[in-house]
């Protein structure tokens, strides 16, 4: 998995947990987040994914299991130090993160 498929994965993941329970913050996050918005690679407020990239080139060129996908996306989300974002992707299981990517 490349690193904006694993991006749009983490998006996927967090908008889920906002439509079961919405929260203003997670929101905000969410629509600067947003992968779609734009044509090509990036993000809503192009720092999000940037900031995202710079994290992920550090360590990967590519994912190599649905694990390690797991793991960045959660160390991210904690380096973010968003208390409504840990807590939503806290309640991400990693089985709901391989039924996401096969769903995808």
């Amino acid at each position: 998995m490349n690193c904006f498929d694993l991006f749009k994965l983490l998006f996927y993941a967090l908008d889920d947990q906002y439509d079961k329970k919405p929260n203003e913050e997670l929101g905000n996050f969410l629509s600067s987040m947003n992968p779609f918005l734009f044509e090509g690679e990036g993000s809503a407020a192009i720092d999000v994914y940037e900031n995202f990239k710079k994290m992920f080139y550090q360590k990967f060129e590519r994912i190599a299991s649905e694990k390690e996908g797991y793991d960045f996306a959660k160390s991210y989300i904690k380096s973010l130090n968003i208390k409504c974002v840990e807590d939503a992707f806290d309640n991400v299981s990693f089985d709901a993160w391989n039924d996401a990517i096969d769903s995808k």
